[in-house]
């Protein structure tokens, strides 16, 4: 985008005013991809203290964070 600009004549402080202006908020971005998916809950209920629990638990968790990793977005 900035070298089509700049082709075009525009001054280079404007094109970084835009580059500054129009910076994209990751976090934001990975949250609104997670809430689509998976809902509003942000965490995975382990309430009860057991292994069949646990391990469904931590599935789910694997599951989260590989839908995360698969769009790029990581920790």
């Amino acid at each position: 985008m900035a070298n089509e600009l700049e082709q075009k004549g525009i001054c280079a402080t404007i094109i970084q005013n835009l580059r500054e202006s129009c910076e994209i908020d990751w976090y934001l971005q990975a949250q609104l991809a997670y809430n689509m998916r998976f809902g509003d809950k942000h965490s995975v209920d382990g309430s009860i203290d057991s292994k069949l629990n646990k391990k469904v638990v931590q599935k789910e968790q694997a599951k989260r964070v590989r839908f995360l990793a698969n769009r790029s977005y990581s920790n």
